[in-house]
């Protein structure tokens, strides 16, 4: 899979989860923020250290909605950091503030 078809791949997975029910308030929004992200073409590592960034304090209290935990199993993935997110992955966060928008 292409990085282009891995980011359309993420934006797809995002809209089927903004339409289940079981998200909370504060997860749908940080998906709705990250969807515009995805949909703007926005730095793909970036994004996706956001997401996991937001959703992992929730992942660890065992918080974290049941739909979305396909996702951050994904994102959180050593083989999808070291395929999609590569060498500027690193650049990005050392000089870029290290992500937390969302």
């Amino acid at each position: 899979m292409a990085k282009n078809d891995k980011e359309i791949d993420i934006l797809n997975d995002v809209i089927n989860l903004l339409i289940q029910e079981d998200l909370t308030t504060d997860e749908r929004s940080i998906l709705q923020l990250a969807k515009q992200r995805l949909e703007r073409h926005l730095y793909f590592p970036r994004i996706i250290s956001d997401l996991e960034q937001s959703f992992t304090p929730l992942a660890m209290q065992q918080k974290l909605s049941k739909s979305l935990s396909p996702l951050y199993l994904k994102i959180t993935s050593q083989e999808f950091k070291n395929k999609y997110q590569g060498f500027g992955y690193g650049l990005g966060m050392n000089f870029g503030g290290g992500g937390g928008n969302f």
